[in-house]
């Protein structure tokens, strides 16, 4: 036998809960509306792992690899890197665009590294 009082508490519970969670999203999404986010690409959205020094020119400014989370590429230094995604960077970066947070990414790295 399935005791029906316990299954209409946790509709009730899970009701509420939902309720709870839509109401926090929507007041984030209110407070984030004028809120400017300034990342730090470096060590905060990505992790770089210096590989080589190349001496090759002709492979410079160019990705030797991409998949979702790991990119291997050499910048105009000629520098060999494997770049990393931060765990639940794009969750984040996601997440703050649909509460309307304006999100601009910061870096001192060179230009052949920023592009790549």
């Amino acid at each position: 036998r399935v005791n029906t009082s316990v299954m209409v508490s946790w509709s009730k519970i899970g009701v509420s809960g939902a309720a709870v969670v839509v109401s926090m999203l929507w007041i984030s999404r209110r407070i984030a509306k004028g809120v400017h986010i300034v990342w730090d690409l470096d060590d905060t959205l990505i992790k770089s792992i210096h590989i080589e020094t190349l001496t090759d020119k002709s492979k410079q400014n160019s990705i030797v690899k991409m998949e979702s989370t790991v990119c291997e590429h050499i910048d105009d230094d000629i520098m060999y890197f494997r770049t990393y995604l931060r765990p639940y960077t794009r969750l984040v970066l996601a997440t703050m665009k649909w509460c309307g947070a304006k999100q601009y990414i910061f870096t001192s790295a060179t230009v052949g590294y920023m592009n790549n």
